[in-house]
């Protein structure tokens, strides 16, 4: 049986019991709160890391130099360009294309990607999810006019990267200047959920994607995470996408491990101060 326990301040929850996890799944409050977390279990999307295995990070580390001063320069242009290359070479691509087999949902797009322990449908995320980021790249400098879900990813993958290079500049010159602080999220603090199986673990990102890849390209090892749920393999028969037909139980399970796929170190996880 593998055990993973986090430490918060004073307080212990252990976190592993398979059985005790089912029993009381949902009961997030026995678990929520704020972690120091280790980059490396960190797994966005459907299953990257924050190394260069993720797209994106990997067209930083072409466009971002850090000095031995801890001076930074971050070639905006250069990364436009590269982003939305990248993002029009990608946007073709269907969820099947990566990795994830579940043939009810393996021909949509791959922006529809819902992770099967979460609310909702990739169908439902295909008609909403491109509002999402209409409004998002807006408050960021770019403005989409049509409505149709395809042709705003479409235009957003053509000319996302202006917006997104302008934020990640934000970001270097912040996290860069002092440190990442938990005192300027605001309303929108780093979330996460806790995946295991009985063989290994993640810390998958719910928000705050830009933050943490300009905070592992700046070197930082530990980030404050607050930690929403733990998802166990072994409820998977319980998970919104099994219910609403998306994945089957044991498709499911299999793409818990897949997005896991990562090194088991109790020791990544630390108490904050």
């Amino acid at each position: 049986m593998f055990n993973l326990s986090l430490a918060r301040q004073t307080k212990r929850s252990l976190v592993g019991d398979m059985i005790d996890l089912e029993k009381r799944f949902g009961s997030e409050g026995e678990i929520a709160g704020r972690y120091s977390l280790n980059l490396d279990l960190a797994r966005m999307s459907v299953g990257h890391t924050v190394g260069t295995d993720n797209p994106t990070r990997a067209i930083l580390d072409k466009c971002a130099e850090i000095d031995r001063t801890g001076g930074i320069y971050f070639d905006e242009a250069r990364f436009e360009r590269l982003y939305n290359k990248m993002k029009l070479e990608r946007i073709g691509l269907t969820l099947g294309n990566l990795g994830v087999a579940a043939p009810p949902i393996s021909d949509l797009p791959a922006w529809c990607y819902v992770s099967p322990w979460d609310e909702g449908t990739a169908r439902d995320k295909f008609v909403h999810y491109p509002h999402q980021v209409k409004r998002n790249r807006a408050s960021n400098g770019l403005r989409i006019e049509t409505d149709d879900p395809r042709q705003i990813m479409e235009v957003d993958a053509a000319n996302g990267g202006r917006s997104h290079a302008a934020q990640f500049a934000r970001l270097f010159s912040s996290i860069s200047g002092t440190g990442y602080r938990i005192d300027l999220e605001g309303k929108d603090p780093l979330q996460a959920s806790i995946l295991l199986d009985d063989r290994s673990w993640c810390w998958k990102l719910e928000s705050g994607h830009h933050r943490v890849l300009v905070a592992s390209m700046l070197g930082l090892e530990m980030l404050p995470v607050a930690i929403r749920r733990v998802i166990p393999a072994s409820t998977a028969r319980f998970w919104p996408g099994v219910r609403s037909g998306d994945y089957t139980a044991e498709t499911a399970a299999r793409h818990l491990a897949q997005v896991i796929s990562g090194p088991n170190k109790a020791e990544a996880v630390q108490a904050i101060p």
